[in-house]
This record gives C-alpha cells, structure tokens and sequence, in this order.
C-alpha cells in the first residue's frame, strides 16, 4: 500500500505539472511488475478510454504476477478495471487497430514493422527517453516513416522536468551499494557521454575525485590508485567484461588488487569477474545500451515522470508547442 501511495504522489503531481490530458485516446502500454505497472494505470488516469496492456513471462516476474498487480493499482485508483485490454506476449492487429499513443515499454518493444503497419496513420510513439539514446533494436525508425507514424523523443534535461539529473543520483546510490565511501575516493568513469557528466557532477559535490576515459591502455595507469571503476557510457556495444571483453581483468587486478567494478552500460559477465577475483555490482549481467539499474530504482518521481512525458509528447498536435518534445519522425 506504501508503494500505491508513492505511485499516486507522482502520478497525480506529474499529470497536473504536464497538463496531461488523453480523453478519447488508446494507449498501448506494458502490463509489468513494480512501479512499472503503473505505466498501464496513468494513461486511464489521464482520461484515456482504453489502455491495450502487453505482458509477457520475464525474470523480473510472470505475465499473470503482472496482470494481478496492475488490476490491483487500476482498483486502488479508482478506475474501471475493464477499460484495460491484456495481451500476453504481443498485441492482435484489432488491438493495433485502435491504437492512438503508443508507449515505448519494455514489453511492448521490439516496436518493429509488423507492429508499426498495424497501427493508426495518425498515431505517435513516445520514447521515454532522448532522441540521441534511441536504439536501432527498439523501433524500426523507416517503418514509422513510411506509415505516417509520429516518433517523438523526452528531453529530459528540461528545466520542466529535470529527469537526467536523476542519473547521477542514480550513480551515487550505485556506488554506496558497491561499498564506495566517494567521499575523498578516487572514481574512474568509462564514459564520455552525459551519463558520465551527470554521474560526476554528483560524485565531485560529494567529495569524490573523477576521472572519465575510454582509453583501454590509459585505462590500467589511472585505476592504479582508484577505488572503482564505473562502467557507465550509454552507446557502449562491445562486450567490456567477458572472455571477449575490451578490458583486460588480468591488468586491471595487476594495477590495483582491490579495485571494485560497478556497471551502469555495456555487456558484462559478473561471473567471468567474479571468477577474476572482483568485486562487482550489481551482482547480475549487464547488457549492451541497456541500463543495469533505471531511474524507478531511486523512487517513484523520476520513472513516473517518465511515463507522463513520454504520454505528452506522443499526444501534443504539434510537438513545438512542447519544449521537451524530440520530433525524429
């Protein structure tokens, strides 16, 4: 009930902030577990007439968990269960048929030609995140060109909603997780992106000393004298820790035998690190452009504003009358 009471908060304080309004629309969202089931609610409580829910059986919980906790949310807000349509695994071409905003969930990605062709010609996806993060494996970018199909991206440093700030919060709380004190530590980034800027920002506001590279041989000179190194660049494809990886374990564990490894982005193996004698964290894989720990892991206010965004902007008739609206298509 704590956790409804969270969601409601910023639910409510995002849809007034954003002046949300989806009276008459379908939605097309994801039927998940956690502050994502959410994500299936707000559309209702913005007005929406129908929410089109796609769950699906993954290691963060089960199709029907997903269902169950969605409908419990959907209760606890008062609103009619009914007006939400589930789909396990992908949704019919009548579900498709009748969709207006499209949110890019989890769940309902890979958003590719086969869903696109189905939808609406006049129909918008919203990304929930900024234009320069999109994934080619996410959205088929020509298919939503050649349907008519609106592609429009979150700035989410906009002063109006302040969401990418989040990501350093996100890095310190990593850290403390990981044992780093960051006060007066040394921090190495593998970055050079605004995850990185973001993530030292916070870290030198609380003492810590950074340094950003994606140097490979500079790399086993820095971590001499560093506390962790912090994998943490957004479009990072190759695999950094593995039997294949980019980063030699061996050279880094010759440089400095206590050096912890913490993973924001890239294609980690925790276990080839673990069996290297690291310590590493999170203590799960982490996978190419995809982030090992998102925003919802602070709280509730910056992946529901997350969801609020992306439903604005894919609902605005012109997206310059927004200010954080990304057009791509």
């Amino acid at each position: 009930m704590c956790d409804h009471l969270q969601i409601r908060k910023w639910t409510e304080y995002w849809l007034e902030k954003l002046n949300v309004d989806l009276r008459g629309k379908t939605v097309l969202s994801e039927a998940a577990t956690g502050s994502f089931s959410s994500s299936a609610v707000i559309p209702l409580v913005a007005g929406a007439k129908k929410v089109i829910a796609v769950g699906r059986d993954t290691q963060y919980g089960k199709f029907q968990e997903a269902k169950s906790q969605v409908i419990d949310l959907c209760r606890f807000f008062e609103m009619d269960e009914s007006q939400i349509q589930f789909a396990e695994e992908t949704a019919s071409k009548k579900m498709l048929a009748e969709v207006d905003v499209v949110l890019n969930c989890g769940h309902v990605r890979p958003i590719n030609r086969t869903l696109i062709s189905g939808l609406k010609k006049d129909s918008s996806i919203g990304l929930m995140y900024e234009s320069w993060e999109l994934r080619d494996s996410d959205i088929d970018v020509p298919a939503c060109e050649e349907h008519g199909v609106s592609l429009i991206g979150v700035d989410e440093s906009s002063p109006e909603l302040e969401i990418f700030q989040g990501v350093g919060y996100l890095g310190l709380k990593m850290l403390f997780d990981a044992g780093v004190e960051v006060f007066k530590s040394k921090i190495v980034l593998w970055s050079n992106d605004k995850f990185g800027e973001e993530i030292e920002e916070v870290c030198v506001a609380n003492g810590a000393k950074v340094v950003k590279t994606l140097d490979v041989s500079e790399l086993h000179k820095i971590v001499k004298d560093a506390d962790v190194l912090f994998l943490c660049q957004q479009n990072e494809r190759r695999q950094l820790i593995g039997e294949c990886g980019l980063l030699s374990l061996a050279k880094l564990k010759a440089a400095n035998s206590s050096l912890k490894l913490v993973h924001l982005y890239g294609q980690v193996s925790t276990q080839f690190a673990t069996d290297e004698g690291f310590d590493i964290s999170p203590s799960y894989d982490g996978r190419a452009e995809y982030m090992s720990r998102t925003l919802d892991y602070l709280g509730f206010r910056f992946s529901i504003g997350l969801f609020v965004a992306g439903l604005k902007v894919a609902n605005v008739r012109d997206y310059r009358e927004c200010s954080y609206a990304q057009k791509i298509v």
